[in-house]
């Protein structure tokens, strides 16, 4: 963004557009560039490097040459030409000065200064470098990170597209392709701000976004979080936003529409450096974040998806905070925190409508925060404060896995009788049900036994135990075991299961032996 007074813009019939920068500017831009790389070559003063900048602007808009110049000084690093603190020194100086009086003349004055530099022990030329050093203007550019003419007005264009934004009252958006959407939607819902999507024309989906002068609080926050989502947005190779800007007029203030498209769009900056741009974060918020860590640990084989795909309902669409999935069943959660009234209408407008469709939808909502229209949606809120509670997502889940228990009992499971070893946990997925009916139906057929999470064919089993006679030391029964794709995790109940009891003498399994059972 840049700084609201250098915003340039052209208004005409109720619309606004940016000044942006062309081909005709790009001398500017490597000029200036030029002088920036110079200026860090000599370890010029920030004062007389701007200086020099602002012999430009007779030549060309001063908001435009302020504009370039505001970038390239966020590219610079500016350092005190002293060691000395400015401050100790300009107090040490003031104090000898009260002592001796107001300086009329140089004279005087030398005198002073030569007296706190004796007491500091540096020179007279030292100090008086340390007096006024730490002000903006006697800073001298240290470093500057090099950036090309093409790149600066990109940079300049987008910004002042950001810049527009800060007053809008509405901003609406489309991206295409469900990769952009998902990321574009990620750094909404990260930067806090209140949407909205629906399907449109050619079902396309648009986003619509409150404007910072829609409400009545964190106006500047919230302005400056619509322009640090712009970058996310042109960063798709097609694109589209509108947005209503407020401006002062002689007649007061007017809203005007500004509308642009990744067809019409100038310069912007280049695709590696708006990935630069865009922040990304893991989690939304800090309550997203436990509440993932804390689900991880009891997951159960339910697959945590945190945003998922866009959830279209009756031509309208969002995207759930998080999804579980397995057995091919979803389950979506929705955790929602701060709104405007306008925002939460909407939002529960479409959870009501989920509520009729095949989709499942819980929703946590802030305590503090509930309305009555939460009713409505009797048996599927999650009522929280500081942190979403485990608990009832989980029983919810888990009565899911016992009615997929029960509904599964009958599957007719078709089983490769060639195969010595089969995972259950594959054979569970591959018909979508749980792994606790896969082994209940599995246990009925008299070829295999089932050996901890595996299937494992009596022919095999049979062979194991001829190998196993005369074998003592169980670490050798495991080895054997092993070298015939026996998997490590049911060794010991496949030595029990043929016979074997495993006699441990403490928790070393290299001493323990295996002991043929008496019948």
């Amino acid at each position: 963004m840049l700084p609201l007074p250098l915003l340039r813009v052209r208004t005409r019939k109720g619309g606004i557009t940016p000044l942006f920068c062309s081909d005709d500017e790009l001398q500017l831009a490597k000029r200036l560039i030029a002088e920036f790389e110079a200026a860090v070559k000599a370890k010029a003063r920030k004062g007389l490097v701007f200086e020099s900048m602002a012999a430009h602007e007779s030549n060309y808009d001063y908001k435009l040459v302020r504009g370039f110049c505001t970038l390239l000084e966020r590219r610079c690093v500016f350092k005190s030409t002293s060691n000395l603190d400015s401050i100790h020194v300009r107090r040490l100086v003031f104090e000898e000065a009260s002592k001796h009086g107001f300086a009329l003349t140089d004279f005087e004055r030398s005198d002073i200064i030569s007296d706190v530099a004796a007491r500091m022990d540096v020179s007279v030329n030292d100090l008086e470098e340390a007096m006024w050093s730490d002000f903006e203007e006697n800073m001298i550019l240290e470093s500057f990170d090099p950036i090309n003419a093409n790149e600066l007005i990109g940079w300049y264009n987008l910004s002042l597209m950001q810049t527009l934004l800060f007053n809008c009252t509405g901003f609406e958006f489309y991206v295409h392709g469900g990769a952009n959407w998902k990321r574009v939607l990620r750094d909404v819902k990260r930067l806090g701000l209140m949407y909205y999507l629906e399907k449109v024309r050619n079902d396309e989906l648009t986003c619509s976004i409150d404007g910072p002068l829609s409400l009545f609080k964190l106006t500047d926050r919230y302005g400056t979080s619509i322009a640090k989502l712009l970058p996310t947005i042109v960063a798709s190779q097609r694109w589209h936003v509108k947005a209503w800007i407020v401006r002062k007029t002689m007649s007061g203030k007017k809203v005007y529409e500004f509308e642009l498209s990744d067809a019409e769009a100038p310069s912007l900056i280049d695709q590696y450096a708006l990935q630069k741009e865009s922040m990304n974060a893991v989690y939304d918020s800090s309550i997203e974040e436990r509440f993932a860590m804390k689900f991880e640990q009891l997951a159960d084989n339910w697959k945590l998806v945190r945003e998922p795909d866009p959830i279209i309902i009756d031509g309208k669409a969002f995207i759930p905070d998080f999804m579980f999935e397995k057995y091919g069943r979803r389950v979506y959660l929705e955790i929602v925190g701060f709104w405007t009234k306008e925002y939460l209408e909407r939002k529960l407008q479409k959870l009501i409508a989920s509520s009729g469709e095949k989709i499942e939808m819980l929703i946590a909502v802030n305590e503090e925060l509930a309305c009555s229209k939460l009713s409505s949606l009797k048996g599927k809120v999650i009522l929280y404060r500081n942190e979403v509670p485990l608990k009832p997502i989980i029983d919810h889940l888990r009565k899911i896995d016992n009615e997929m228990i029960e509904a599964s009992a009958n599957v007719k499971i078709n089983i490769d009788n060639a195969n010595e070893v089969i995972a259950i946990e594959n054979i569970a997925k591959e018909y979508r049900i749980p792994e606790e009916a896969a082994s209940k139906i599995l246990s009925k057929n008299d070829q295999y036994l089932i050996v901890g999470k595996f299937l494992v064919s009596k022919i095999k089993a049979h062979k194991m135990e001829k190998l196993l006679e005369g074998v003592t030391k169980y670490v050798d029964a495991c080895s054997l075991l092993a070298q015939n794709n026996i998997p490590d995790a049911c060794h010991a109940e496949l030595i029990s299961k043929l016979g074997y009891d495993v006699v441990w003498q403490g928790l070393d399994p290299g001493k323990a032996s295996i002991k043929k059972q008496v019948r």
